[in-house]
């Protein structure tokens, strides 16, 4: 396989670890372990007026302790295979 391969499946892997722990650490949040369930949100929104197209993005991602560590495990993961 080529390099661009490996790095698409290691971008998978993580984005798949982070969505799997932010739920995990949502549930265990929910299971009284609050310390888990503290995230950080990390918000951009870029936008322009050209007079011909206006447009306006609200990106916002927001991770906690155990999808950290998901994203961690996923590329860990990548790089195993």
């Amino acid at each position: 396989m080529g390099k661009s391969s490996n790095i698409g499946r290691a971008v998978l892997y993580g984005v798949a670890g982070l969505i799997i722990g932010n739920v995990g650490g949502d549930l265990l949040g929910q299971a009284h372990v609050p310390f888990v369930a503290q995230s950080t949100s990390l918000r951009w929104q870029p936008g322009a007026d050209l007079h011909v197209v206006k447009y306006h993005l609200d990106l916002q991602i927001t991770i906690n302790m155990v999808g950290l560590v998901g994203g961690v495990v996923g590329l860990w993961l990548a790089r195993k295979r």
